[in-house]
C-alpha cells in the first residue's frame, strides 16, 4: 500500500485515565499528499485534516478512558479511503484483581463493579474437574509452585481430552503444555534442583522440587515422552539434602508425589514417621482463612492430622506397618478430616478411603471435593487436589461392565458432547474453555443480577464467575512507603533527584522505583509478593549495566538486578522471607504521555491472599502521574 496506519502504544488502561493515543500515518506515495484521519471509539472521536509528509507521519489524540471497547481509524487521500484500522482498547477498573466464582442457583446479585463476566454448564464430576483445571490454567504463574500448578492441570487436560476433540484444540492445549514445561525446566537450579521462584529468590526446596518434578512427568507422559529413570532419582536427592526443614505434611506429600513416580520411599516413610511428634501450631488454625494454603501455612493439628492419614494410606497401599502409636490416632485423624471443609483434606480422605466403591459412587464424592475448589484458593491446594482426585475418577478398582468400557482417563459427562438447546441472549458470547468445556462470555454492561438457565432439570448446574478490581483491606502490619527518584547524570555517575507530591514525568528521562517493607517487629512472613502498579506504557528498564547512582549524601545505590516479574499496569516482586526492613528498587521509564491514577502498592501472602498491606495502611495512597 502507498498508505497505511498503524497504531503505537499501550491497549490497556484504567477507568479515568487520559492517555495520548498514537497513530502512526505511513505515506509511501513518493510526494506530500493532503488527507484526513477518522478516529471513532469510547472515549474518542476525532475528525482531523492532515498534510503526509513522505514516509511516517505521527498523529496524537487525547482518549477519555471510560469503558472498552474498539478504536476505529480511517485514513481518507484526496477524499478517498486509502486504509482503515480496528484495534481493542481495554479499560480497567482502578484497584487490584479478585476473581469469585459462585454456583447460579437462583437470581444472583452481581456487583456495579465486576467486570469480565463468565457462565459455565457442567454436568457430572468430569466436568467440574475439568473446569477447575481452567480456572489453574488461567491463573498468573510466576514462581515454580504456580508454573508447576499451571503445568499439571495442563497435562490432565490433555490427557482427558477424548480423540474425537478438535484438531484445533488439542494443537492449542498441546502448545501451552510444550511451553509450560520449558518455562519449568529453565527455572531449575543447579542440579536440576528447583527453589520457590527459580533463581529469582528461593532456597533449594525439597517440597518444590518434587512439587516440579511430578508436573514434569505428568507433562512428559502426556506428550509422550520417556525420560530415563534415573532422571526421577533427582526427587530423592533434593530430599536427602533438605528434606529435615520440611514439615509433616509437606513430607508426607513428597513421599506420595515420590511414589507417583515410582521411586522407592520404604525407608524415607520410616524416618518421616518421627516428624508426627513435633508440636503443633496452637494458633495456625485461628489464623487461617478459607482462601489459605494449607501446603505453606504453618502447621497445625489439622496438617497433622493430614500427614498421617496420607502416610498411612502410603503404608497400606505398600503393606508395610504402621507404628502401633500412630496406628492408634488414624480414627481421631481421619474424624478430623470429615469434619474439615477444606478440599485437600476431603481429598486426601478420599485417597485414603477404604473399600470399594463404583464409579457413580466415586464421582458422586469427588464432586463435593470439587464443589470447594475455588479460583481465589491457593494454586497448590487446588493443583494437588486435582492430582489426587485424578485416580478417584480414572481407575475403578473393580469395574462393571458398563464402566469397564469407559475410556482411561477422566470420565467427561455428556453434556460436552450434548450440550441442552440454550443461549443466554445476544449478550453472552459463546467460547470454548482450554480443556474443550463451553462457556460464555458477557459483552457490555453488566446487569444488576444474573438468572440461571432452565436447564438444571437435566443435571446440569450453572457457575457464574467474575473478576473485581479493589484496594484490598489493609491486614498485615507491614509499612509499606514507595519513593521515586529522576536520575540526574554527573561526570560518571547519577545522582537522585526525589519526585515529590503527584509524579510530573518525563518520557525522555529514566527513574528509579524504590519500595520499602517495614514488618512490625518480631513479625516473620514467608512467600510475599510486593506489588506495584504502573500506568499504561511504563516497564522496568532491565539494563542496568554500567548505571552507578549516588543518593544525596554520595552513598552508593543499586538498582535489584532482574527480582522481578512483570504484569499487566504492574510489576512484583517475590519475597520469601521478610522479617525485617527491606527496599526493592527498579529503574523504571515512563513512554506513554497522558494523565493517570494508580492504585498504592501492596505486600500479600501469596498462599493467605487475603493477608494484605496496603501502601498507606488504613489510609490507602493512590497517586496522579503525569507524563508530558
Amino acid at each position: 500500500k502507498e498508505f497505511y496506519l498503524k497504531r503505537t502504544g499501550p491497549a490497556a488502561f484504567r477507568t479515568g485515565d487520559a492517555p495520548d493515543v498514537n497513530w502512526v500515518v505511513f505515506n509511501l506515495s513518493g510526494a506530500s499528499r493532503k488527507a484526513s484521519l477518522k478516529i471513532e471509539g469510547p472515549g474518542l472521536s476525532s475528525d482531523r485534516s492532515l498534510t503526509l509528509k513522505v514516509g511516517a507521519n505521527y498523529v496524537s489524540e487525547p482518549l477519555r478512558a471510560e469503558s472498552s471497547g474498539t478504536l476505529s481509524a480511517r485514513l481518507l487521500v484526496d477524499g478517498l479511503s486509502a486504509d482503515s484500522l480496528e484495534t481493542p482498547a481495554a479499560v480497567l477498573p482502578p484497584g487490584w484483581r479478585t476473581a469469585h466464582s459462585l454456583p447460579l442457583e437462583g437470581s444472583l446479585a452481581i456487583p456495579a463493579d465486576a467486570v469480565n463476566a463468565r457462565l459455565s454448564l457442567v454436568r457430572g464430576a468430569g466436568d467440574r474437574f475439568l473446569q477447575v483445571v481452567d480456572d489453574l490454567i488461567a491463573y498468573p504463574y510466576g514462581c515454580v509452585e504456580q508454573t508447576s500448578s499451571r503445568l499439571l492441570p495442563l497435562a490432565l487436560a490433555y490427557s482427558a481430552m477424548q480423540a474425537d476433540a478438535a484438531p484445533a484444540a488439542r494443537q492449542r492445549l498441546k502448545n501451552l503444555l510444550i511451553s509450560e514445561r520449558l518455562r519449568l525446566t529453565k527455572m531449575a537450579g543447579p542440579s536440576a534442583v528447583f527453589s520457590w521462584w527459580g533463581s529469582l529468590a528461593g532456597e533449594d526446596s525439597a517440597f518444590m522440587t518434587a512439587y516440579a518434578y511430578l508436573a514434569d512427568r505428568r507433562a512428559s507422559a502426556a506428550l509422550g515422552l520417556v525420560l530415563p529413570e534415573k532422571h526421577w532419582e533427582g526427587v530423592l536427592e533434593a530430599y536427602r539434602k533438605n528434606g529435615e526443614a520440611e514439615p509433616a505434611f509437606r513430607t508426607a506429600l513428597i513421599l506420595w508425589m515420590a511414589s507417583q513416580m515410582g521411586l522407592p520411599i520404604k525407608t524415607l516413610l520410616e524416618g518421616a514417621w518421627k516428624k508426627l511428634d513435633a508440636p503443633a501450631s496452637p494458633s495456625a488454625e485461628a489464623s487461617a482463612d478459607a482462601d489459605s494454603s494449607r501446603v505453606f501455612a504453618e502447621e497445625g493439628p489439622l496438617q497433622k492430622n493430614m500427614a498421617l492419614t496420607l502416610m498411612s494410606a502410603l503404608a497400606r497401599k505398600n503393606g508395610w506397618p504402621i507404628p502401633s502409636r500412630y496406628a492408634d490416632g488414624l480414627p481421631q485423624a481421619r474424624r478430623a478430616l470429615d469434619d474439615s471443609k477444606d478440599p485437600l483434606a476431603a481429598a486426601l480422605r478420599l485417597l485414603d478411603e477404604p473399600g470399594e466403591r463404583t464409579l457413580q459412587e466415586r464421582e458422586e464424592a469427588a464432586m463435593k471435593v470439587l464443589r470447594l475448589l475455588a479460583p481465589q484458593a491457593p494454586t497448590v491446594d487446588r493443583a494437588l487436589s486435582l492430582a489426587l482426585l485424578q485416580g478417584t475418577l480414572s481407575r475403578p478398582a473393580a469395574p462393571t461392565a458398563s464402566e469397564a468400557a469407559l475410556p482411561r482417563g477422566i470420565p467427561r459427562s455428556a453434556a460436552q458432547a450434548k450440550l441442552p438447546g440454550w443461549e443466554p441472549g445476544p449478550e453472552w458470547v459463546k467460547e470454548e474453555t482450554d480443556s474443550g468445556l463451553a462457556s460464555w462470555r458477557y459483552r457490555g454492561a453488566l446487569p444488576a443480577s444474573v438468572s440461571p438457565p432452565s436447564v438444571s432439570s437435566a443435571g446440569f448446574s450453572a457457575r457464574l464467575s467474575y473478576d473485581r478490581y479493589q484496594t484490598p483491606e489493609n491486614r498485615l502490619p507491614v509499612a509499606i512507603e514507595r519513593r521515586l527518584y529522576k536520575l540526574e547524570r554527573e561526570e560518571d555517575y547519577f545522582t537522585l533527584e526525589p519526585v515529590d507530591g503527584d509524579w510530573k514525568l518525563s518520557p525522555e528521562s529514566l527513574y528509579l522505583d524504590e519500595i520499602e517493607l517495614k514488618p512490625e517487629e518480631g513479625r516473620k512472613f514467608r512467600f510475599g509478593l510486593l506489588e506495584a502498579a504502573l500506568p499504561p506504557g511504563a516497564e522496568i528498564e532491565t539494563a542496568t549495566w554500567g548505571i552507578a547512582m549516588k543518593d544525596s549524601e554520595g552513598g552508593e545505590v543499586k538498582a535489584d538486578e532482574a527480582v522481578f516479574t512483570p504484569g499487566d499496569l504492574q510489576y512484583a516482586v517475590p519475597v520469601e522471607s521478610l522479617e525485617g526492613p527491606m527496599k526493592s528498587r527498579q529503574l523504571l521509564r515512563f513512554s506513554q504521555t497522558g494523565a493517570f491514577a494508580v492504585p498504592p502498592a501492596r505486600f500479600l501472602r501469596m498462599y493467605a491472599p487475603a493477608d494484605n498491606a496496603v501502601e498507606g495502611g488504613k489510609s490507602p495512597v493512590s497517586r496522579t502521574i503525569v507524563v508530558r
